[in-house]
């Protein structure tokens, strides 16, 4: 097998989330710069690689937009590749989490992998809600990798002006 240390830029342990992932991506920048200046500066009998300088890596996290209607909220997320049946949604008081835990079951036989990232994905969002909802009417389906979510807005009941005589 060949040597993958210069396959993979950075490995994180499985099903971690990066608070801070601008943090993340800054850390990523100055490692690779680092890793550059080391070769160069150590090992000058090695030439200068014109490879990029930073390879991109896939965001850990599930995008999504959340849209105000007026009488809902609708919100959509982005998890291509997954299945609906890897997919469980929560909602605790006022805070929806959408937690994906997928993995790849079929065993291939004869096959020499040299870098192997898709046998299991582990990803979990929660965000906090801006309003109260309905919770036994929320309604979520999945299409071509999209999440769609519908959230009806809990409307308080309206108080009524009432007038009090004075005896």
């Amino acid at each position: 097998m060949a040597d993958d240390s210069r396959m993979v830029v950075k490995n994180e342990r499985p099903g971690y989330v990066s608070p801070l992932g601008l943090m993340s991506e800054m850390d990523d920048l100055f490692d690779s710069f680092r890793r550059e200046m080391d070769s160069m500066l150590f090992e000058p009998w090695r030439s200068v690689s014109l490879r990029p300088v930073r390879l991109r890596r896939a965001p850990v996290y599930m995008p999504m937009n959340m849209v105000d209607n007026g009488e809902e909220l609708e919100l959509t997320v982005d998890i291509p590749g997954v299945k609906k049946d890897d997919v469980s949604i929560s909602i605790d008081e006022d805070i929806l989490t959408i937690d994906v835990d997928s993995s790849e079951e079929k065993e291939e036989k004869d096959v020499n992998y040299l870098l192997k990232e898709r046998s299991t994905y582990r990803c979990q969002r929660s965000v906090k809600l801006p309003v109260d909802i309905v919770q036994d009417k929320v309604e979520a389906k999945m299409a071509d990798g999209v999440l769609h979510l519908k959230l009806p807005k809990l409307h308080p009941k309206k108080k009524e002006k009432i007038e009090i005589k004075v005896k």
